[in-house]
């Protein structure tokens, strides 16, 4: 339990530290996405179908928000029974799985009953085995969670769900240093922020493209917002 409560400071201490990310470090990762969205398609092809309608305005907007948490809440729910990590990263990560399971049914309250979008998550472009290959698609899912905030927030019409969800970015900026830290140890430090001093984010349908890699849903982007706060 000491051990477990240690972890978890860690990564509060993280999530501190870490209000803003990189796009530098976007961009370096962003190939990782196009290789998994080539890995991806290669590989199902003819299992693509239609996710459906994502709804109008901030329904729409909190969607989105809602399909990455999604990704995030099956990605650590496997990255957590993965052996390929050390006992440390086991604790951490399952740690931040629950974070995600929370965040999840957080952002469905948001929607309410019968508004919310489910998908079908499609994590075949990851070893779970290998612990590289488990720590590179953390920082690219948890880079994509925190873009999609930081680009959605400043568009929704209500301002009654904007704090809830810069605590959730906030999160995901303490997650995504974490796993920073696994892969190269002391690099906080190098996690560059951009000439505002902000984190990096992205409009809608820039965010819903880079989800598709670990999806089999496809969605309708021509009604989205597309302001690009990059």
């Amino acid at each position: 339990m000491k051990s477990q409560a240690s972890s978890t400071e860690q990564i509060t201490d993280s999530t501190d530290q870490a209000e803003s990310l990189s796009r530098r470090r976007f961009f370096h990762l962003a190939g990782g996405i196009a290789g998994a969205g080539a890995l991806l398609s290669a590989g199902s092809a003819n299992a693509m179908s239609s996710g459906g309608s994502l709804g109008t305005g901030d329904t729409a907007l909190l969607n989105i928000v809602l399909i990455i948490q999604q990704i995030e809440a099956e990605f650590y729910a496997r990255a957590a029974a993965s052996g390929a990590l050390s006992e440390r990263e086991k604790i951490a990560v399952s740690g931040i799985k629950d974070q995600e399971a929370s965040h999840l049914t957080s952002v469905k309250k948001m929607l309410g009953f019968g508004s919310a979008v489910s998908v079908v998550t499609n994590l075949s472009a990851i070893d779970f085995n290998n612990r590289e290959s488990v720590l590179l698609h953390a920082s690219i899912i948890e880079d994509i969670a925190v873009a999609c905030v930081n680009g959605i927030t400043p568009l929704l019409a209500g301002t009654a769900h904007q704090t809830a969800l810069g605590k959730l970015a906030l999160a995901d900026a303490g997650h995504s240093t974490f796993v920073s830290n696994s892969r190269n140890p002391n690099t906080f430090g190098n996690l560059a922020i951009d000439e505002n001093g902000l984190g990096h984010s992205h409009s809608p349908s820039a965010v819903l493209e880079q989800a598709e890699a670990y999806l089999y849903n496809r969605f309708d982007k021509s009604t989205l917002p597309n302001q690009n706060k990059i």
